[in-house]
């Protein structure tokens, strides 16, 4: 999942949702530099990463994608997913999306302290550019295709990932309201364990 999905799951919990935003920047060993709850909520982000490295419906997804992107293919599915569930925010969280983000954004503000330099300069353009709200629409889903491309060098993942989210887009669709209830059970149990 990418940032809108692991901002929800972890929601309404402060902590643990500035933990689902660093997961992407901080990286091993968790030793004590933040907030033992800050922690937690990066743990449960690597945990929600590896299940849905594993789980079969977004596995099932990856064939709608040329193979010669398979490598990126779990990125772009994340990608995919939080555009779905920017869709139907209200269904799954019974919130409106756009209060939602700025309610995280003001979260990671104040939370601003335990950011490494690259997660404080995307918590700023993402606050900035009001990202969680445009995930509801596919161009922006376009742009976050093309910097994936530009990342890893590689031009055709862009056109990829596009071409299987027009041609098979509700059948994506299908995997996510099919997989993202397994997701929610899984944070709801992870959270009684941790």
């Amino acid at each position: 999942m990418n940032f809108l999905a692991h901002l929800a799951l972890a929601h309404p919990e402060e902590p643990l949702m500035v933990g689902g935003f660093l997961g992407d920047f901080v990286k091993g060993v968790l030793v004590g530099e933040r907030p033992r709850a800050i922690e937690k909520g990066i743990r449960l982000h690597r945990s929600i990463d590896a299940f849905t490295a594993t789980e079969p419906t977004m596995r099932n997804s990856a064939q709608y994608f040329d193979p010669k992107i398979r490598r990126f293919v779990p990125i772009i599915i994340d990608i995919i997913g939080d555009h779905f569930l920017a869709t139907n925010f209200e269904t799954h969280l019974g919130e409106n999306l756009s209060s939602f983000a700025k309610s995280v954004y003001g979260v990671l503000e104040r939370h601003r302290e335990w950011m490494p330099p690259a997660a404080e300069g995307y918590r700023r353009r993402m606050a900035q550019r009001d990202a969680l709200v445009r995930y509801q629409d596919c161009e922006t889903l376009r742009g976050a295709f093309e910097y994936v491309a530009r990342r890893f060098d590689r031009d055709d993942v862009s056109e990829g990932a596009m071409a299987g989210l027009t041609s098979h887009y509700d059948d994506l669709a299908s995997d996510f309201l099919s997989y993202y209830p397994r997701l929610e059970e899984h944070v709801r149990q992870w959270q009684c364990e941790n």
